[in-house]
């Protein structure tokens, strides 16, 4: 119900609920940092309800014991030694394309008194606040001028050596001594009072080309080769995104293509592709400088470190199909109302007819004996991949039947881009390949209540077993003298 914060060295804010959060029987408390990181001293008042509605008493404090309904814990505090947690990149290293550091300190930062950056290619200028750089919290923002670090690349590599000199003072009023430089070592930080961090400029490597190209193909490609304008060692991480692999994507892995220099050869498995009209390869691919390469074939996926390929295709249309049908094919009593399942790999449900296609049911000459209208079955309200189809005409004559549904009858939920248009507004869509179920009437079956065998009958069940002489016949269906028997 309440957090408060106390110490003997001033007042602090106070807590709202954005700064702590309830994990089962944990109450995780985000403590501010401007603050704690001075305060030698500190408590934490609180009034916890459990989930049965009542107070928890707890102290640890030695002037407070304990009190109903409060918990009270005491802490003492070392002001921190400050330093430089983070430099802004991994392993010193960035690239003639970095335009931006965040320095990260351990403690909030008070005051910059100022920044120097110096290059071994050249002389930098005078660095601005609010312009060259920013800060706020326990972060210094440095924007890098493109112009000096793109000359980086015109020099030999052992003079791409850059150097950004810090005087910051944190808010305890202590000045940041720290160094990772082998031209201004601790000691120099130490007796100038101030920061120095060291980075090595990579030229940037860049796509030369891409066999084949991104964009529209009539199948999507299989194997994929790419030139860099430097070395590269690995794909670090890499995922094929297609319909059928999902949004999380399959994983590109080792076995899935070859570095040679700066080429770069990709093998997409073919189950990938198959019948799918979009694929896009996402990556992390490193040169030989440690670093990532950045490229994207539309340029609003365009990601620092990532590569982003994306190729599409004519989606096949008739992948609507059917996957079963009740009654199923064989044989039955009559037709009037047959219900088809369609499914396919994009999972969706029925859209839609085209009004030009009809359903039909043909007798074994062809001749249509019925026409057949279609409508989706429903749930809550919502289309299922379901269909069903009434025979204006129920057929109930023995005889061999075939129910007709003729290709691109009906559709599903979802428009594609790539796929064929069948009258579908805006995007093609995907439809059913034609559909032909047999069925055999057969109407020569008679039925009679329970009857016995007679000594004169030959009697079989439907399996093939004869039934004895004087047997009483259970409901079902018999063989007898040849003919089909349904007893009542």
């Amino acid at each position: 119900e309440a957090i408060v914060l106390q110490s003997s060295m001033g007042e602090l804010p106070p807590m709202t609920e954005e700064d702590y959060y309830i994990w089962d029987n944990e109450v995780i408390i985000n403590l501010p940092t401007q603050y704690t990181a001075k305060m030698q001293d500190l408590t934490v008042v609180l009034k916890v309800l459990d989930v049965n509605g009542k107070y928890v008493t707890y102290s640890n404090h030695e002037f407070f014991g304990t009190v109903e309904d409060m918990v009270f814990l005491s802490y003492t505090l070392n002001p921190v030694e400050p330093t430089v947690e983070y430099a802004g990149c991994e392993n010193g290293t960035i690239t003639t394309s970095t335009k931006q550091l965040e320095i990260t300190f351990n403690t909030p930062i008070a005051k910059v008194n100022g920044v120097m950056i110096q290059a071994m290619w050249g002389e930098f200028p005078p660095m601005v606040e609010g312009e060259n750089y920013t800060f706020e919290d326990c972060t210094l923002t440095l924007n890098l001028p493109a112009e000096y670090i793109e000359v980086a690349a015109l020099v030999p590599a052992e003079y791409r050596t850059l150097i950004i000199g810090l005087s910051v003072e944190d808010i305890q009023g202590k000045t940041i001594k720290y160094s990772n430089s082998t031209l201004y070592p601790a000691e120099a930080a130490e007796q100038m009072g101030m920061t120095f961090l060291q980075y090595t400029v990579c030229p940037v490597t860049k796509v030369k080309s891409i066999s084949p190209e991104c964009g529209h193909y009539d199948a999507l490609p299989t194997e994929i080769t790419i030139e860099f304008d430097g070395d590269v060692k690995e794909i670090e991480y890499g995922v094929i995104r297609t319909n059928l692999t999902g949004f999380r994507g399959a994983p590109i892995t080792s076995d899935n293509y070859t570095i040679e220099g700066n080429k770069l050869t990709l093998n997409i498995p073919a189950e990938y592709v198959e019948n799918q009209a979009n694929m896009q390869i996402r990556m992390n691919v490193v040169d030989a400088n440690g670093t990532y390469v950045t490229y994207a074939y539309d340029t609003d996926y365009e990601y620092e470190g990532a590569m982003i390929l994306e190729y599409t295709a004519p989606l096949k249309s008739d992948l609507f199909e059917m996957v079963a049908a009740d009654p199923a094919a064989g044989e039955v009593e009559k037709l009037d109302v047959i219900n088809v399942t369609f499914a396919d790999s994009y999972g969706t449900v029925v859209g839609g007819f085209d009004p030009s296609k009809e359903a039909y049911v043909a007798n074994a000459e062809g001749e249509i004996v019925s026409k057949v209208s279609m409508e989706p079955v429903q749930e809550d309200g919502w289309n299922t991949n379901v269909v069903k189809f009434t025979l204006a005409t129920p057929v109930t004559a023995n005889g061999t039947y075939t129910f007709v549904i003729p290709a691109a009858t009906v559709y599903n939920e979802m428009f594609y881009e790539y796929a064929e248009d069948f009258g579908v507004e805006m995007m093609g869509a995907l439809y059913n390949p034609e559909i032909r179920i047999e069925y055999v009437i057969n109407n020569s079956v008679t039925g009679i209540n329970g009857v016995a065998t007679s000594a004169k009958a030959e009697v079989y069940t439907l399996d093939g077993r004869k039934v004895k002489a004087g047997q009483k016949l259970v409901k079902g269906i018999y063989v007898v003298n040849g003919k089909k028997v349904y007893v009542k």
